[in-house]
């Protein structure tokens, strides 16, 4: 059974926020960490993110004691918020974050935040949503699928006809007509419902976490950086253009890696920490942290700020923070972990006793990393594999210009996230009709890439597209819209 007008582009479900907790500022969340998650701040307005931090380092760098955190912050030309904490010299300690986030599509200026019961914090914002009413009660595409057979109704298709607000459901089992009437119909409405947005939480609690440290009073030097999500832009202009304000530094710790467990030791094309250091790291950390979240050593990393700083600092660094499903509606992170794990965990260690093994100025080997593109679901895809396997990358300590290393990184950067997040595009299913046409070029652009299709691979796909294509416009003909699109078709 189907219906048409099915959003088929929906291959991952999103979070029904509307069922979880809202979350209180100062309640489930203290009031920084709330103002952080809570602000959009795609790249251009990291401004908003600084001054709720300075605003947060004025008021809580007085312990209770009466001590008071030596520290001093300035924000220079490409707007990166710089703090300098106690004997930070001394220390060699640098530490990273990024204050822009992936939200340049959200329409809104502040989110809401929802936790589900798993202790998952999700964003929100509240919006018009189109609902299908029958007797009262809103019904799903597949309710209404359903009550058309209780009433004896049995159809291998539905869809929705009729002008106005009422509209009559009608059933067939051919897929381009012999539609009948059935005596099942719904009202729509208008609601105004929480729907899931990006949460920004990438790198938002990175932010969260050096404020912390800040307030602890553990020396180091502080960047929050602008521009990490369009390529490193505030960490690329100070290791070219200010890179006296990271001299000395024997460390640089990114807090801005998703999941758990993970201390990278492979970004940016190539090494960019020593095993030595993360294995050191880990030791520090792992005392603090449960059996199933232990830090180890990771290579596969792909691009924060501190991949900048390779060529400069001699051990560079990531660390996993808990966020998953980053740039994406369904992004969340693990609350508790985070609050009652982590926080303490970091506050606990000391950072300045670490090995130092790393050479940021010789030339190490480049490395290999395999990857595996398995064939798709589609049909497309099920006849076609790929051959992509192993590919080179150019360590971040190799011998190319700086701009042949930041070239690599991008493309570098790119393959990753391509490999992980996009799920490609599949001539069965069409391309989603929110995009637009550059996207939907970019998104088939971006499939080939990824799946390093052959030029005969490539012919076939543009011969089954057709053969798809024909098959909508045939669909259209008869007046029931594409069952590619989102809701259902109403005339």
């Amino acid at each position: 059974m189907s219906l048409y007008n099915y959003d088929w582009s929906k291959k991952l479900q999103e979070p029904k926020v509307e069922t979880m907790t809202k979350v209180t500022r100062g309640k489930q969340m203290d009031n920084l960490l709330y103002d952080l998650l809570t602000t959009v701040s795609p790249h251009g307005k990291e401004k908003l993110i600084s001054d709720i931090i300075l605003e947060a380092l004025a008021r809580g760098t007085t312990k209770k004691k009466g001590y008071k955190v030596d520290w001093n912050a300035h924000i220079d030309v490409k707007g990166n918020l710089i703090v300098k904490v106690g004997d930070y010299k001394k220390s060699k300690v640098m530490f990273s974050s990024h204050m822009d986030t992936v939200q340049s599509r959200v329409p809104v200026d502040t989110t809401d935040l929802r936790v589900d019961d798993e202790g998952y914090v999700y964003a929100s914002y509240d919006t018009d949503v189109h609902e299908y009413v029958h007797e009262d009660k809103v019904l799903t595409k597949s309710e209404i699928c359903d009550l058309a057979e209780d009433k004896g109704f049995k159809f291998q298709n539905y869809v929705l006809m009729g002008k106005g607000k009422t509209k009559s459901v009608y059933g067939s089992d051919n897929d381009f007509d012999d539609w009948q009437k059935t005596d099942v119909s719904v009202t729509t409405q208008t609601s105004i419902k929480p729907v899931p947005s990006v949460l920004g939480a990438d790198d938002k609690l990175g932010c969260y976490i050096m404020c912390r440290l800040i307030m602890n009073g553990t020396d180091g030097l502080y960047v929050f950086h602008t521009g990490e999500e369009c390529g490193g832009i505030g960490s690329s202009h100070i290791s070219k253009q200010t890179p006296e304000i990271v001299k000395g530094m024997n460390y640089c710790i990114a807090f801005d890696r998703y999941d758990y467990g993970h201390i990278i030791t492979h970004q940016a094309g190539g090494r960019c920490c020593s095993d030595d250091f993360a294995e050191g790291l880990a030791s520090k950390l792992n005392p603090f942290l449960p059996p199933k979240q232990q830090m180890g050593p990771n290579s596969g990393g792909s691009f924060t700020d501190s991949a900048n700083y390779t060529s400069l600092i001699p051990e560079c660094t990531n660390l996993s923070v808990s966020y998953k499903s980053q740039h994406s509606s369904r992004e969340h992170f693990d609350l508790v972990w985070f609050r009652d794990v982590l926080i303490p965990a970091l506050l606990k260690i000391t950072w300045d006793d670490l090995p130092v093994v790393r050479d940021p100025k010789e030339e190490v080997s480049p490395f290999r990393r395999s990857s595996y593109y398995g064939a798709r679901q589609g049909s497309f895809f099920k006849a076609h594999s790929s051959n992509k396997s192993t590919r080179s990358l150019v360590s971040a300590g190799s011998s190319l210009s700086y701009s042949d290393r930041m070239n690599q990184s991008a493309i570098d950067r790119c393959n990753h996230m391509l490999e992980n997040k996009l799920e490609g595009y599949d001539p069965e299913e069409g391309l989603p009709e929110h995009m637009s046409d550059k996207q939907k070029a970019d998104f088939v652009k971006y499939t080939i890439v990824k799946d390093n299709l052959t030029i005969q691979q490539i012919a076939e796909l543009v011969v089954d597209t057709e053969k798809e294509t024909t098959k909508r416009v045939e669909l259209d003909s008869y007046g029931l819209g594409s069952p590619y699109q989102s809701g259902f078709y109403e005339y």
